[in-house]
């Protein structure tokens, strides 16, 4: 049994549950909350709760003492527990001001404390929300980790195409959490940005440094490595409160080769170097102006860490937010933000060749094919001197440059990357543009006998 539960204020039943506890109450500041409530790792109750707040669903969980909880339930529609009153110690996890938050719901039913009949059904719920959740999310399967006892979550879009190499987005749960809480608030950002999203709970389900969960998310990668093409160059780390701290140590504290990290509400932890000599993965980091994380010192900590090491980073910061709320869109602009970073030299898609320009670290390449006025036809060279992001290409003689292309990241400006071209000729040429990612084409005609017009299409590529 749940050690330090006061089993004279609980009640249990006997009818068979349909989910989880449910519960509705509000925020110190009157924002309405609903949610479950779950018999969580022994000795803690797990508290998840939603929020509508500006349009935008939020997202909390915590971990309360139980030897602080004070709750009384009924029988409600469908066979559900309602929670008829209850309130928080200011010894439970709750932060600051959240210690007097009162919970009211419908007049009390008699109750019938049938104690071990609430722990038995109760498990039988938990056991089957994974099952549920895989049923009606399309894209969204379990898988065991035999390696270390544990699990993970994929999501994979169903609109994501999977006949091309896929970004893959590694997200951690928080502290006495689990994938499946998150999956409201990460799986339609995913879908948005167009990423796999690999999810798996951690060892001992409390935290993450656990020595096995290295290997749990090793394992999680390799077991996607083997059922689809992973984009080795976009394969990046994130996660919400200790799954973010933990995201940020694997990222930079390992040579498993991220390319990028997105944090929410973590806390610092010192990092005195970064292992991976060739690569600092950029850092993008979320907090509410009232997460304790924000305002005692671990925003700033982290802060002059990353000065300190070079590391590239950037932030978002949303006032009032609480440690434990997420917002679909900080989501979606995080994973936006992991799928934007490659990390180099790993296995670029794009294979130069003397007709194949690559430009953008491998993700496109350029081609060109040239008709004269003779109706030769033939198909342009790429000159030597060509750059990461910029190149040129010769016609019908090495020394006399007809074209010269270029393509920069214009994400952050407008949503798209940005083609370039200018050439010096009357002959007829099309120039194509691919992106070795999305598969998607920018193609640029001159006819013959026209003199070339520059070429500065600011649309011409989707982000990310």
């Amino acid at each position: 049994m749940l050690p330090g539960l006061d089993f004279g204020r609980v009640g249990a039943f006997e009818e068979e549950l349909d989910g989880l506890l449910q519960i509705g109450c509000r925020f110190f500041d009157g924002r309405p909350l609903a949610g479950d409530i779950e018999l969580g790792t022994e000795g803690h109750v797990e508290l998840s709760l939603f929020l509508q707040d500006g349009g935008e669903v939020g997202f909390g969980h915590w971990l309360l003492r139980v030897k602080v909880l004070h709750i009384r339930f009924a029988l409600g529609p469908a066979g559900r527990l309602v929670l008829v009153e209850g309130s928080l110690s200011p010894e439970s996890l709750f932060p600051p001001r959240m210690e007097a938050m009162r919970c009211k719901q419908r007049p009390r039913t008699r109750l019938r404390p049938i104690w071990l009949g609430l722990f038995l059904v109760l498990g039988l719920a938990l056991g089957a929300s994974a099952v549920q959740a895989q049923d009606s999310t399309p894209g969204l399967e379990y898988f065991d980790i035999p390696a270390t006892g544990t699990y993970f979550w994929r999501y994979v879009p169903p609109s994501l195409p999977t006949d091309r190499p896929v970004p893959v987005v590694v997200f951690l749960h928080g502290s006495g959490g689990k994938p499946e809480n998150y999956f409201p608030f990460v799986l339609g950002p995913a879908r948005v940005a167009g990423c796999v999203l690999v999810m798996p709970h951690s060892k001992n389900g409390l935290g993450w440094g656990d020595p096995a969960d290295e290997l749990t998310v090793t394992e999680s990668l390799r077991m996607t490595r083997a059922a689809l093409p992973v984009d080795e160059r976009r394969i990046s780390v994130s996660g919400h409160s200790a799954g973010g701290a933990y995201a940020y140590l694997l990222a930079y504290q390992t040579r498993l080769r991220f390319s990028a990290v997105f944090t929410m509400g973590a806390r610092y932890y010192p990092v005195d170097a970064v292992a991976d000599p060739s690569y600092k993965a950029p850092i993008r980091m979320y907090y509410g102006t009232n997460d304790p994380n924000y305002f005692t010192g671990s925003y700033e900590s982290l802060k002059q860490q990353w000065q300190r090491l070079g590391v590239p980073w950037e932030e978002e910061i949303r006032q009032g937010a609480l440690h434990q709320e997420m917002y679909n869109s900080t989501t979606t602009q995080g994973f936006q933000f992991l799928l934007s970073k490659s990390y180099p030299g790993a296995e670029p898609a794009c294979a130069a060749g003397p007709d194949r320009l690559c430009l953008g670290g491998g993700r496109y390449h350029a081609e060109v094919d040239w008709r004269d006025f003779s109706g030769r036809t033939g198909a342009g060279s790429v000159a030597s001197c060509s750059t990461a992001d910029s190149g040129l290409f010769w016609f019908f003689d090495p020394t006399n440059w007809e074209l010269m292309v270029k393509v920069l990241d214009g994400c952050a400006l407008n949503g798209h990357h940005w083609v370039f071209a200018a050439a010096t000729t009357t002959v007829e040429y099309t120039l194509t543009v691919t992106d070795t990612l999305t598969g998607e084409t920018a193609v640029y005609h001159n006819p013959l006998g026209t003199p070339a017009v520059a070429i500065n299409d600011t649309n011409a590529l989707s982000c990310p």
